[in-house]
């Protein structure tokens, strides 16, 4: 397990610590339904471009066939998009012009903010932490409401190398390895909950990963990681994901638990060369801003207007006015001290004078 440790923390810190930037588009292919006895249909087909320049992060996420909202509304062919920098989250929704700004890591998000990073989750690697640090936030507070919150469900995932050092005792390794894809893997095991097959060669890769519903111990899903590409020296990144899901307990019949029932198939292409101006944002006139820092709302009234000034200038002003009410504690305290030992020394002098 060591050099399972090891390893996992070695690639996460090529990843997120050395690469300050990268571009990279994660394509849904194919999206499969393999029992249609099954009345819930798979995910539509959608493309995401995840970006990265030093501490801003940015995600576009556009369908890739054409539907219908609910309401009977075409869906939107234009990018949902989503930033997080100087400590703010922004996401903008072209279906209804909304843009919505609010601190990263505030634990009154609605929205899972991170589920377009999932490529890396299926890699084996949380950007969660790195998110919310990057932009001062705290993310053990934010991890701990996220497992009370449903739709924040990518932090609920066993990251490597955290969770494994954290259940240590539970994994198993067997004895053997095995061949995944042409590739000799070891293979360790959470039984009845994670089993991975991982390649020493290829940056500790996780090339294959099954997990299962824990109380129910049916199959849960099914990860292949395919078409490895060294990005960096030492970074092995897929180019090919497929992942299979198979009933879910919360919303299927019992007879369709551990049945099989979509196959995603996805796409990647990577690029560590971002363009700066890929981070600037200016949504349209009139859209509609929903403030969560000053909470407020507001419609953009000019050409170039920019959603993140005015909550960065209302947090900024908001920090200094913590400050200065911390330092006018802290002086104040100082200054009762002074007092309050002046006090008692004078009540000495008096006394001994007495």
């Amino acid at each position: 397990m060591d050099e399972f440790i090891k390893g996992f923390t070695e690639t996460k810190r090529i990843l997120f610590d050395e690469t300050p930037e990268l571009i990279l588009t994660c394509r849904l292919e194919k999206a499969e339904l393999l029992d249609p006895a099954d009345k819930i249909g798979p995910w539509n087909r959608s493309e995401w471009l995840l970006m990265r320049k030093g501490n801003i992060w940015r995600t576009e996420v556009r369908p890739l066939d054409e539907g219908e909202n609910p309401d009977g509304h075409p869906w939107a062919m234009e990018p949902i998009i989503q930033i997080q920098k100087d400590g703010m989250w922004m996401n903008y929704k072209p279906h209804n012009t909304t843009v919505s700004v609010d601190r990263v890591g505030h634990q009154g998000l609605s929205v899972n903010i991170f589920r377009e990073w999932q490529y890396f989750n299926r890699v084996g690697y949380g950007v969660a932490e790195t998110i919310i640090t990057s932009n001062k936030g705290n993310f053990k507070e934010f991890y701990d409401y996220a497992l009370t919150n449903p739709t924040l469900q990518v932090l609920h995932s066993p990251d490597m190398p955290e969770y494994l050092v954290q259940n240590r005792e539970k994994y198993i390794l067997h004895d053997e390895p095995e061949i995944v894809d042409g590739y000799l893997c070891w293979v360790t095991e959470f039984p009845g909950f994670d089993k991975m097959w991982i390649d020493p060669e290829h940056g500790w890769a996780i090339r294959k990963r099954l997990r299962w519903y824990p109380a129910e111990k049916t199959r849960e899903w099914e990860l292949l990681n395919c078409d490895f590409k060294e990005v960096k020296p030492g970074l092995w990144l897929p180019m090919t994901q497929v992942e299979t899901y198979f009933g879910y307990v919360a919303s299927h019949p019992k007879e369709m638990w551990d049945k099989p029932l979509y196959r995603y198939t996805y796409k990647v292409s990577l690029s560590l060369d971002v363009v700066s101006e890929r981070f600037d944002f200016s949504p349209p006139v009139g859209a509609l801003v929903v403030d969560g820092i000053r909470k407020d709302s507001y419609r953009i009234t000019a050409e170039g207007a920019n959603p993140f000034a005015g909550p960065i200038a209302q947090g900024l002003q908001a920090n200094r006015w913590v400050m200065f009410r911390a330092i006018t504690i802290i002086i104040g305290s100082i200054l009762v001290f002074i007092g309050l030992w002046l006090m008692l020394r004078r009540m000495e002098m008096r006394t001994k004078e007495g």
